[in-house]
């Protein structure tokens, strides 16, 4: 008892406020870090998913959300189109042009396997009460109004109907959703968020799976902020543990409990205040922890490092001073999507060869904005008011 009451002070020592870079902050103390590598799924499979549904507000259950993520993986080889077409063109494919709408007129329909969804066959009477439930939860997404451009909340429904075998041994169902919300799960235009499937599903709380998505879309960019009444937004809190003290300790450090080297990320927070006194922040800091790489990882990195020197060196004449600029940078996260651009660039860079004046730098500045890592903050303050 002694020493959990000196331990205590002292963590109430740690998390005093202060003043860092002219903001009140309260650090909030975490484990001690090992720094050795987690140990991840041996064949991970590596999910994208659009920022606008990381970032969507909707009351689910944990059953619920592994549905949605269930739709997403469904829906990869779209995503990936959307993706190239967006390094190439800016901007993502239009729907029109993918098979997935040409084969459904009006609807869209998504087939789910229960055993897609990580849960025994015991469970499967609550994923069937789950499915008739996720019809009727309103959504609301953080989108740019079509008419004016301004930015608004799109409040709707994912989907429109759900299809449920009565036969007791069926392995699945189906959803159907509208044409316009299937096309904000493959619209990456304002960005994608990519996660580890079995991470995602392995956690037990609703809240650390949308937690994990949200620090897996900053994960490069090593943090971000967000205001307190949009955080709660996003988890659907916005009546739940009025006292922050109380939203710390029931939600935000459970999460982080789970996930402190058991991901490939996980975070470290503070709470920023507008005056000392203040007993609730208006803000929080969150700052992304990568997991170190693994043998495997190190070697897999080296060499596409070693290959888009070579490639860089050869086709846009870079020397030395560009490469150190740019390699630097290249993750296991993004070194795909660098590659990618590096094509399209290539081409770009053979059909206008006289009309670029130094190849080096500008190829250097197109691929310096694909790694460009810049914190930043989520959403709007007082965005309900």
């Amino acid at each position: 008892m002694v020493n959990r009451e000196i331990k205590a002070r002292k963590r109430a020592v740690k998390e005093e406020k202060e003043e860092i870079d002219g903001e009140i902050v309260r650090i909030r103390k975490g484990h001690p870090r090992t720094n050795l590598p987690v140990k991840l799924p041996e064949n991970p499979t590596w999910l994208k998913q659009p920022n606008v549904v990381t970032l969507m507000a909707g009351d689910f259950k944990t059953v619920q959300i592994r549905i949605l993520i269930a739709v997403i993986e469904k829906l990869q080889d779209v995503i990936e189109l959307s993706i190239q077409h967006l390094d190439k063109y800016g901007t993502s494919i239009p729907c029109e042009q993918l098979s997935l709408f040409q084969e459904y007129s009006d609807r869209i329909r998504v087939d789910i396997a229960y055993r897609d969804l990580g849960v025994n066959p015991d469970q499967y009477k609550e994923v069937k009460s789950m499915v008739r439930k996720l019809i009727s939860i309103p959504v609301e997404l953080d989108v740019k109004d079509p008419i004016t451009g301004e930015d608004s909340w799109s409040i709707t429904g994912l989907f429109t109907k759900a299809n449920i075998p009565k036969t007791p041994y069926s392995r699945g169902f189906s959803l159907e959703m509208d044409r316009e919300v299937a096309k904000v799960f493959i619209n990456v235009d304002r960005g994608f968020t990519r996660y580890i499937k079995e991470i995602a599903l392995r956690a037990q709380s609703r809240y650390t799976i949308r937690m994990y998505m949200l620090i897996s879309s900053w994960k490069e960019k090593g943090g971000f902020s967000i205001y307190v009444d949009r955080f709660r937004k996003f988890l659907k809190l916005e009546d739940k543990y009025p006292e922050f003290k109380d939203l710390y300790k029931r939600v935000i450090r459970p999460v982080y409990d789970d996930l402190f080297e058991q991901a490939d990320c996980w975070f470290e927070m503070a709470e920023v205040y507008r005056n000392s006194g203040d007993t609730q922040p208006y803000k929080l800091n969150f700052k992304v922890i990568k997991s170190a790489l693994s043998k495997k990882e190190e070697e897999l990195l080296k060499g596409q490092k070693k290959m888009i020197t070579n490639f860089c060196s050869l086709h846009f004449a870079m020397k030395e001073e560009h490469l150190q600029q740019f390699i630097p940078q290249i993750t296991l996260s993004n070194y795909k999507a660098v590659v990618t651009k590096m094509l399209y660039l290539g081409e770009y860079v053979r059909d206008n060869w006289n009309k670029i004046s130094n190849k080096a730098e500008y190829c250097l500045s197109v691929l310096l904005k694909e790694v460009e890592i810049l914190p930043g903050m989520i959403g709007e303050e007082k965005e309900d008011e």
